[in-house]
């Protein structure tokens, strides 16, 4: 843990430049198409940068922040497309055989949206816009990366932060519908990454929020799943399956939500 008397600004070059440096050896991976984890694991790297530095966003100089969470946004809605259809697809595989084998049409279906997102991705694999992203994010060293308060600032700041997304992630659970469960997922996801790259500056005091934040993120992402596949789903049988685990995680949910607001 690092204390307001340490260089504080340098978790704020380290967490930026790791970040960026993984997606950076993912990048070769992305041409490959039977990595299909390159997708997800580039995709990852690009929301939690995103969102670190939103959520510190008053700790940068406005002009290079925006400049830079924009490129990021652009590169989150090229490559959505392809690991949406990839989760579809495979979650259909993993039915039992005779629902694959009465699906014909929705896996058609499906195949076709992969390979047209996949098409379109790599159509920007050599694009201007990627090769610009890659150099944005080419930090050499920390002076590469405007930081506009003093390290005490920063330490009472990532504190104040990751207070603020906390309550804002509780006051959704609390006002929670169940069509408002996709934005409880969002905030989970802010919440996470921002106490995952403070841990290094505030302690393991806020990995307990990373933790529920990170179980929130996932149980709710099998209910965005399991949305989705309803929203396509082509059979009676399929549809019902699908309804039968959105009700699972409805319950776990709510078993969930109240260990967090305790």
């Amino acid at each position: 843990m690092l204390s307001p008397e340490s260089t504080v600004s340098e978790f704020l070059f380290t967490s930026v430049t790791s970040m960026a440096k993984r997606e950076k050896e993912i990048l070769p991976r992305l041409v490959d198409p039977t990595d299909r984890d390159a997708i997800h694991d580039f995709r990852v790297e690009i929301r939690k940068l995103r969102s670190v530095l939103g959520s510190c966003s008053s700790l940068f100089e406005k002009e290079w922040i925006g400049n830079l969470r924009s490129q990021l946004k652009a590169m989150d809605e090229i490559i959505s497309p392809v690991r949406d259809a990839q989760v579809l697809i495979d979650r259909f595989n993993d039915y039992p055989e005779s629902i694959v084998s009465s699906n014909f049409a929705l896996r058609v279906r499906l195949e076709k949206m992969l390979g047209e997102a996949e098409a379109t991705f790599k159509n920007h694999l050599n694009s201007q816009q990627f090769t610009s992203f890659f150099e944005m994010i080419d930090f050499a060293e920390s002076s590469s990366i405007p930081i506009l308060m003093s390290d005490e600032l920063i330490y009472k700041h990532l504190k104040k932060f990751n207070k603020e997304q906390w309550k804002s992630l509780t006051r959704k659970i609390l006002d929670s519908k169940n069509h408002q469960l996709h934005q409880i997922r969002i905030k989970a996801k802010k919440v996470r990454y921002l106490a995952e790259a403070s841990i290094p500056v505030l302690g393991n005091r806020i990995e307990k929020q990373a933790i529920l934040a990170n179980q929130i993120q996932n149980l709710l992402g099998e209910l965005q799943d399991s949305t989705m596949m309803t929203q396509i789903a082509t059979s009676p049988y399929l549809l019902e399956i699908e309804r039968r685990e959105v009700e699972r995680i409805e319950i776990t949910w709510e078993q969930l939500a109240r260990k967090v607001l305790n």
